[in-house]
């Protein structure tokens, strides 16, 4: 398996945030890449506007709304963590990735 932080989907909804110019190849690019499994971290409540976080929490909050509506549209199984620690998102990711390696995907990773 191969994580990523980011994706080519996610200049999409910057782009569109900002009202920038999206590439016109931007979809080909996409499929092209493979992605087979999206995990989306709900936010952690105590997010604060810092060196790498640049964003205040209203802006945070439509840029994190808008990515899941743009990886929503493309169809990709999404995988939503809610805001625990990060040792129950990575027990839960695990769960996924052998659940995956089985055929399947885990669509209730919370059970």
């Amino acid at each position: 398996a191969c994580f990523l932080d980011r994706s080519l989907v996610d200049n999409i909804a910057y782009c569109e945030l900002s009202k920038a110019r999206i590439r016109a190849d931007i979809n080909s690019l996409i499929n092209r890449a493979g992605y087979s499994v999206v995990f989306y971290l709900e936010q952690l409540e105590n997010y604060t506007k810092d060196e790498q976080r640049k964003e205040n929490r209203y802006e945070a909050k439509r840029t994190h709304k808008k990515l899941l509506e743009v990886y929503e549209g493309f169809g990709f199984d999404i995988i939503k963590l809610p805001p625990v620690g990060v040792e129950q998102r990575l027990e839960t990711i695990l769960k996924v990735i052998k659940g995956e390696r089985d055929g399947k995907i885990w669509k209730e990773a919370w059970k």
